[in-house]
């Protein structure tokens, strides 16, 4: 029977194992062995610790920098609600709902005649067929426009009027000869429930024209 003969480790394999233990030995020792709160971030590299790494409640109000939060850094409802500001100053008044009432008046002759108020109607000579009746709210009429067709004579003239209850107001401008518009800034109440009408006149003898006009209704 053949007998195994036991060969020693190569004094350079045993120099590599000596080493080996030696440097797993030192590592252990060097994790296992460290003092109390010896580690301080001289010892931690830049950005080592992560939010991951810090406990809950570790981060108390006095380790935190005064001043150094601002209110985006808080939930909405953890922040107290301040004291109610003063009351600001009043804005300026707004100007009154108005609308502007259009219209036009074909075939407008020489003499007294008159239109409705607004929309497309042929002129006519007896005021109570092309007539309106307002709302029951008082109406405030003004900035009354007028254009025509065709001129008066150079010695022609077109007076035109707004009327309520068939009687003139001081809503009205007056076409002088050789030109086709006039304008008027004044303003009228209109009491509610009123017949209204656009009235017109002449000096001279000018042609028939048609009218169109414009005028402002506020409340």
């Amino acid at each position: 029977m053949a007998r195994r003969t036991l060969r020693l480790p190569s004094p350079a394999l045993a120099v590599a194992l000596l080493a080996l233990f030696v440097a797993l030995g030192g590592t252990g020792y060097a994790a296992l062995s460290l003092p109390k709160n010896s580690v301080g971030s001289k010892q931690l590299r830049k950005g080592a610790v992560k939010s991951s790494d810090i406990g809950a409640n570790a981060v108390t109000g006095a380790k935190v920098k005064r001043r150094s939060l601002s209110a985006g850094d808080f939930k909405s409802s953890s922040l107290p609600q301040g004291p109610r500001g003063l009351q600001g100053p009043k804005g300026a008044a707004g100007n009154p709902a108005f609308a502007a009432v259009l219209g036009r008046g074909n075939a407008v002759g020489t003499g007294a005649w008159f239109m409705a108020p607004s929309g497309l109607a042929a002129s006519n000579m007896n005021e109570n067929i092309v007539s309106s009746f307002t709302p029951n709210a008082t109406i405030t009429a003004s900035d009354l426009a007028v254009t025509l067709s065709v001129a008066p004579g150079l010695t022609d003239s077109r007076t035109f009027t707004l009327r309520v209850g068939n009687a003139n107001t001081a809503l009205t401008c007056t076409v002088p000869g050789g030109t086709v518009t006039c304008t008027s800034t004044g303003s009228v109440s209109i009491p509610g429930a009123s017949l209204i009408s656009l009235g017109a006149t002449t000096t001279g003898a000018p042609s028939p024209t048609d009218v169109r006009f414009g005028w402002r209704a506020s409340s």
